[in-house]
């Protein structure tokens, strides 16, 4: 899936808002969710796992910051504005996905309409700005997911003892694992050996340097974000 083509599945959920309606105040914050459980919190992101059972629904929820989620199980969803318009979308497995909400924050209430859970982990930026960061340059492993104002993705898929060459990450960002794995992390000169599951992820500063290498006997697949 290219980057327009996620832009716009989040966009299609978001159903193109344009302004916040009057009626926004009804609605809590997405922090508020029952559904969204915030899982990390620091002066940079907000990480959310948000897991929608088959058949079961958000509340009526607003966006307001910017936002990024990554679908770990993607499934058909419906989207209801509220106090406005329906539409139904399906969002593959491993689709990243971007919204700027901080200009144009948007309310509504999604509902899994699949046999299977929708699950995914997202994240808000609360940064106020773009223009904090420089995004670090990666090896052509790294493909890049998204790029906008506010931050760089990139998705790595490892082969079994595959490896990629050291990076500096020059951000602070996210890894959020799409398979179950085990990976050697090499950080200045030390191996660290990581058992990854599907769904996790892992907080990463700024002025770290790294070199990967899949330790397992099967391929690992993650999505590795900085912001700028």
């Amino acid at each position: 899936m290219n980057q327009s083509v996620r832009i716009l599945t989040l966009a299609v959920l978001a159903s193109l808002v344009a302004r916040t309606p009057s009626w926004a105040q009804d609605a809590v914050p997405a922090r508020n969710d029952p559904l969204h459980i915030t899982k990390l919190e620091n002066e940079y992101v907000r990480v959310f796992n948000v897991h929608i059972p088959p058949g079961k629904s958000t509340t009526f929820h607003e966006h307001a910051f910017d936002f990024s989620v990554v679908f770990v199980e993607g499934s058909k969803l419906k989207n209801e504005m509220m106090g406005g318009t329906t539409a139904e979308v399906v969002v593959n497995t491993g689709t990243v996905a971007y919204g700027g909400f901080a200009a144009k924050p948007v309310v509504h209430r999604i509902t899994n309409l699949s046999d299977n859970a929708n699950w995914q982990v997202a994240f808000e930026i609360l940064v106020p700005s773009a223009g904090k960061f420089q995004t670090s340059t990666r090896d052509a492993a790294y493909k890049v997911e998204l790029d906008n104002e506010r931050l760089r993705a990139w998705r790595l898929i490892l082969q079994p003892g595959q490896s990629v060459p050291a990076i500096t990450q020059t951000a602070p960002g996210l890894r959020i694992a799409l398979s179950d794995g085990k990976i050697v992390q090499q950080v200045d000169g030390s191996d660290q050996e990581i058992s990854m599951k599907r769904g996790e992820f892992l907080w990463q500063p700024a002025r770290s340097s790294r070199s990967l290498r899949n330790a397992g006997n099967v391929p690992v697949e993650f999505v590795e974000y900085e912001l700028k």
